[in-house]
């Protein structure tokens, strides 16, 4: 079964005393990769845009053409640009795909012990706010293909639906908030409920039980989209936490396959990565162990040097596992980075021209979700409040010297304490991804001198769950977002 440990502790200063060494160092190709999709991101680079000769590149950015020439197969790899060639070609920016983000939080949440209830609570957050977006804001197209899709549930036989086609409508009504965000959000939860789960009419042999499950499923999805069609936020929104709960009494938790994913038509080196990936979550995501030396590791998966090479380096760009040089050396077993989610979607959500407020939309309900589940836990084990005090010490501490308290906030011991790796993971994301939007946009915005503000609040809100007041916190929180959209 799938183990579940406590939470990482949130990267921020106010837990560097317990961050364990680094056990691999990224090669340059990685630091490399990073640099050019930051710099494409910066300058607003347009899909189809040439960012240069590979001599160019290399001169650019300091490195031999062999490391730029391993950076590019990452950038490949992520779907951010291609190398062209030819006269009139180069380095080449492709429209972000958020299948990287997708396996990034995948590789994350599987680390972090993630279960069906988790991902299920998450769910309440995001599919009702998806229905009451949809409501308000779907176009003539969009309630088309909610009609197109909801016919085609119908249509099916239940017995030969995989798990996805029962979730086809759930997709179209994210698709039709006009929120990038939720639709993102949204196919992932889809994407882990799939993993995590067996749906009724994916089980092959069925009974009565069963095909009545199925069957309310698709009324539900039903009366989901009237409340859409006829815009009615409120109505759409509970029926849709109406039918989440409903499907949740069927599903099944199941153990999820490895963390990255190789089909059959997949280059060798990704379908041996994603073996070794398996391997590793199947052990319980050792941190630190040794799977084998790189000969070892050749003859277990009978591959060549130069394929283990190239699965070596999509391992560590997915911060899975790390070659370590040397005596005792072999490949290594690396801690999943929340910082690779941030990575993937802060290409992802500038190119669909996200605005910082459909971000907040989606923050508001993440972040009083979040306070819910702490004010819960609070209740049950007052040290949870512990991290909540250490947190609000070191945003004073900070600010006392003139630093930027968001590098250290509440909100990261918020998702830190609120025991969901789901919420956690995307209110982290979120809020990180708030930030970079927030410079790219204002490169002057002070962040130093609104620090007073966001610590005093803070510390409100603090309080308020520490007094067992959850309501109280729920206001003040949303007092404080509403507050910050004001900058935006």
């Amino acid at each position: 079964m799938t183990q579940v440990r406590p939470l990482p502790a949130p990267e921020s200063a106010a837990v560097t005393s317990i961050r364990e060494p680094t056990l691999w160092t990224t090669k340059r190709a990685s630091e490399v990769a990073r640099d050019i999709e930051h710099d494409i991101v910066a300058s607003g680079r347009v899909v189809g845009t040439s960012l240069g000769s590979e001599t160019e590149l290399a001169n650019r950015y300091a490195v031999s053409r062999t490391v730029l020439r391993e950076a590019v197969r990452l950038l490949e790899h992520r779907h951010v640009a291609s190398m062209r060639m030819g006269p009139g070609g180069g380095l080449t920016v492709r429209e972000p795909d958020r299948t990287e983000f997708i396996t990034a939080a995948e590789i994350y949440l599987r680390y972090a012990g993630t279960t069906l209830d988790h991902v299920v609570e998450a769910r309440r957050v995001i599919d009702p706010l998806a229905a009451a977006l949809a409501a308000d804001a779907g176009t003539e197209e969009a309630m088309a293909e909610l009609r197109t899709a909801l016919l085609a549930e119908t249509s099916w036989e239940t017995h030969v639906k995989t798990g996805r086609d029962q979730e086809l409508v759930t997709a179209v009504v994210a698709a039709a908030s006009g929120n990038a965000a939720v639709s993102l959000f949204t196919d992932v939860l889809l994407r882990l409920t799939d993993r995590y789960a067996a749906y009724p009419g994916a089980i092959r042999t069925l009974d009565s039980h069963l095909l009545r499950a199925a069957r309310h499923i698709e009324e539900g999805h039903s009366a989901v989209v009237s409340a859409i069609m006829a815009g009615d936020s409120a109505d759409a929104a509970f029926q849709q936490a109406r039918h989440l709960e409903s499907l949740a009494s069927s599903l099944v938790q199941v153990e999820p396959p490895g963390p990255l994913h190789a089909g059959a038509d997949s280059k060798m080196a990704e379908r041996t990565a994603a073996a070794i990936s398996a391997t590793i979550a199947d052990q319980g995501w050792p941190v630190g162990q040794v799977l084998g030396s790189e000969p070892a590791l050749l003859a277990e998966h009978d591959v060549s040097r130069a394929v283990l090479r190239e699965a070596v380096r999509i391992l560590e760009h997915h911060r899975i596992a790390g070659m370590r040089r040397g005596r005792n050396g072999g490949l290594v077993v690396a801690r999943p980075d929340k910082k690779v989610c941030t990575e993937a979607l802060a290409m992802h959500l500038p190119a669909q021209r996200l605005t910082l407020r459909s971000l907040y939309a989606v923050r508001r309900s993440v972040e009083l979700r979040i306070i819910d589940l702490v004010a819960t836990l609070m209740a049950q084990d007052p040290t949870v409040g512990d991290v909540l005090l250490e947190s609000l010490e070191q945003e004073r501490t900070l600010h006392r010297v003139g630093q930027d308290a968001f590098s250290c906030d509440m909100h990261a011991a918020l998702a830190q304490s609120c025991g969901n790796p789901v919420l956690g993971l995307l209110s982290s994301v979120l809020s990180e991804v708030w930030a970079r939007i927030v410079e790219l946009q204002d490169p002057s915005f002070d962040w130093c001198g609104v620090s007073d503000t966001v610590v005093g609040i803070h510390a409100k809100i603090a309080a308020a769950l520490l007094d067992g007041d959850r309501d109280l916190a729920r206001r003040r929180m949303a007092k404080h977002l509403d507050a910050l959209s004001f900058w935006w």
